[in-house]
């Protein structure tokens, strides 16, 4: 029934915890390179603008927009320093891929580490589709208050404690 199914090494950090479906859906994609980024679009032949909107410095694929970005490393190392947690910043030559593996090694924090990488990522497309679409300007406070609010939703409903809130902070 099941011949065709192919084992990944990214199974247990997208599809095992409690995030919401969309979040979980969106990271699989992302690690396969099927989000509608620029590099897709001119794959399909599609109109695409080539820079990331982001930086606007390099070309848009996802493993760029999402942890290559100096907009994403921002973030990864804020969410570093915050938590005094090493080993979130993105490595120079790492894919998405790779570096979503590298989050799941860790056991003694893996269920915070997914608490907080998910929504980052699913953040981090949202505020890269509020610029395409909504003309917004890339702004790293605008993306922590988003986090904020979308941490207390998933509280609200059960998918995350509140020490696990993905906005990121551990201070009281």
């Amino acid at each position: 029934m099941f011949m065709g199914v192919e084992p990944s090494p990214t199974a247990p950090f997208t599809w095992q915890w409690r995030a919401s479906l969309r979040c979980r859906l969106f990271a699989w994609l992302a690690i396969k390179e099927r989000c509608w980024t620029s590099d897709g679009l001119a794959r399909r032949g599609l109109p695409h603008q080539n820079a990331c909107p982001l930086c606007g410095q390099h070309h848009e694929t996802i493993t760029h927009l999402l942890i290559k970005c100096v907009f994403a490393k921002q973030i990864w190392l804020w969410f570093k320093v915050d938590t005094g947690r090493i080993g979130f910043e993105p490595r120079t030559d790492e894919t998405l891929e790779d570096w979503c593996i590298r989050q799941d090694q860790d056991p003694k924090h893996r269920r915070t580490t997914h608490a907080k990488c998910l929504p980052g990522l699913w953040m981090i497309w949202k505020h890269r589709s509020d610029m395409v679409f909504n003309g917004a300007t890339p702004s790293v406070s605008t993306y922590i208050d988003q986090i904020e609010k979308e941490g207390e939703l998933w509280a609200k409903v059960g998918l995350i404690s509140e020490g696990e809130n993905p906005a990121w902070s551990n201070r009281e």
